[in-house]
């Protein structure tokens, strides 16, 4: 009895050695709730050319601090046989603590997920929250939420200030995509 055998080539595409900048950290990040995205145009290469959005919503930005070791965007993956697991956790610190603010990061705990556009500190943007299948030509929505996080008085107020460290976390299929430099951030 003959087997009958599928082959499949993988084309492995060469990384080069060049010096490429890598400063770590972030600068900006802007958010919505994902049912506030109506599409997302891909290129060629898998980078984002459009996204549109569900009249009249917007992403908005979140300030945070931007002191060194502060605030990451950090996409960790696990392989289990041919699946793929991509951690996405966006992680910054924001100084102080008032109603105002207690609202807002309320706020943040309230919605369903997200998506979110990370501006690193090498100038690149990532869009966070999405799984993207290169061989379809799709995309999947993953919903960034909040995940662990804390609101810390400190104990020392001659060298530790009041701390909120939040994070968002979403499980994709992939790394996050870029944003094609043109891409404008509908705000």
């Amino acid at each position: 009895m003959l087997k009958s055998m599928l082959l499949v080539t993988c084309l492995v595409t060469a990384i080069e050695k060049i010096c490429r900048k890598s400063r770590a950290g972030i600068n900006t990040i802007w958010v919505t709730e994902s049912t506030n995205v109506d599409a997302i145009t891909f290129g060629a290469n898998g980078e984002v050319t459009a996204i549109t959005m569900v009249a009249p919503n917007v992403f908005v930005p979140i300030s945070f601090r931007t002191n060194p070791g502060t605030a990451f965007f950090n996409q960790p993956y696990t392989r289990v046989g041919n699946a793929k697991n991509h951690v996405q956790t966006i992680s910054f610190d924001i100084e102080g603590y008032s109603i105002e603010l207690r609202e807002q990061l309320e706020s943040l705990d309230a919605c369903c997920g997200y998506i979110a556009i990370v501006l690193d500190n090498n100038g690149l943007r990532h869009l966070a929250g999405i799984t993207y299948d290169d061989a379809t030509g799709t995309y999947l929505v993953e919903q960034l939420r909040t995940g662990d996080g804390t609101t810390n008085t400190n104990a020392d107020p001659t060298s530790e200030e009041f701390i909120n460290t939040i994070t968002l976390t979403s499980n994709a299929g992939t790394r996050a995509p870029l944003l094609d430099p043109s891409v404008v951030i509908p705000v």
